[in-house]
This record gives structure tokens, C-alpha cells and sequence, in this order.
């Protein structure tokens, strides 16, 4: 559900609605900007990059973009490009991976005309 449809059915605003949902684990949709909301307890099992989706709205166990990102580019044997990640996530990264090489938890190389994202760590 969306987070609007949860607040007009339960005619609560947005912040009261996640304090009471706080002590539940909950994902929010990596594509469609965050705006579909799920119970961790709730979603069925995820493909080999933690995800689970449904009608076209993906969730990550790993959490929000910014974590599963790294996380992808950490488990990767040979780094991610932009569009590997893109394909992955079905997410525009182009943004949140040069926020995230900013911060120095991503490095890169630049292979051809293409930028391949790797762990900082060896």
C-alpha cells in the first residue's frame, strides 16, 4: 500500500501513522520513490539480490537505495557499471552513486565510456 491510502484509511497523518508502525520492520519501495510501504514479516521470498516485488514495486531487504547499493557493488565479483545497477534496481542510480562516491563508500574505474562501481575495500 501507499502510504497515502494507509493514512486515509486510517485517517491518521503520516508521521502518526509511522510512530505506531515503528516497532515493526518495514520496507519502502525501491522504485516509484519510495512511496509504497511493506511489513518485512509480510513479503514472500526474494531473488538473489534480496529483493521481492509485486506488481512491478520492488523492495530490498537490504533497505533503501542508498544501502542496497553499496551493498550490491560489495557483494559484486567484478563491480557494477551504471546501467548493471540500473537493470538490477530498476532505479535512475546515476545520482545516488556520485552522492555515495562523494562519502567514500563506493570507489570507481573508468572502463571505455562507462564507469565500472566497485567496493572501497580490496
Amino acid at each position: 500500500m501507499t502510504w497515502e491510502q494507509l493514512t486515509s484509511h486510517f485517517g491518521i497523518t503520516r508521521q502518526a501513522l509511522q510512530r505506531k508502525i515503528k516497532k515493526h520492520s518495514r520496507l519502502t519501495s525501491l522504485n516509484h520513490n519510495h512511496r509504497y510501504l511493506a511489513l518485512k514479516q509480510f513479503i514472500g521470498n526474494t531473488n538473489r539480490y534480496g529483493f521481492w516485488s509485486y506488481k512491478g514495486i520492488i523492495f530490498s531487504i537490504h533497505g533503501n537505495t542508498a544501502k542496497t547499493i553499496p551493498h550490491l557493488i560489495n557483494t559484486s565479483d567484478r563491480g557494477l557499471s551504471t546501467k548493471q545497477l540500473e537493470q538490477i534496481t530498476s532505479v535512475m542510480c546515476r545520482g545516488i552513486l556520485l552522492k555515495l562516491l562523494k562519502q567514500g563508500e563506493i570507489a570507481r574505474i573508468k572502463e571505455g565510456f562507462d564507469y565500472i562501481y566497485l567496493s572501497p575495500n580490496p
